[in-house]
């Protein structure tokens, strides 16, 4: 299971739309109730457990970027 503190970034940004463009992307699909909580626990499209853990207050977007492993060139 990844644990997930932060968002790294949106996929709208420049740097992360040409890092994103030649990787390997797995999606975490989220209905907009989920995507409101800073704790939640649920699978990715690929069936990779994601621990979602944010400060309060913060959420997750449409687009975020969760996990980025570069030796891998895996988001």
């Amino acid at each position: 299971m990844q644990i997930v503190e932060a968002v790294l970034g949106n996929i709208r940004q420049p740097t992360w739309e040409a890092r994103l463009a030649t990787a390997n992307v797995d999606w975490l699909s989220l209905d907009q109730w989920e995507a409101q909580k800073n704790r939640l626990r649920k699978k990715t499209l690929a069936g990779m457990e994601i621990a979602i853990s944010l400060d309060r207050g913060a959420h997750v977007q449409d687009g975020d970027v969760l996990l980025w492993e570069p030796e891998r060139s895996f988001a």
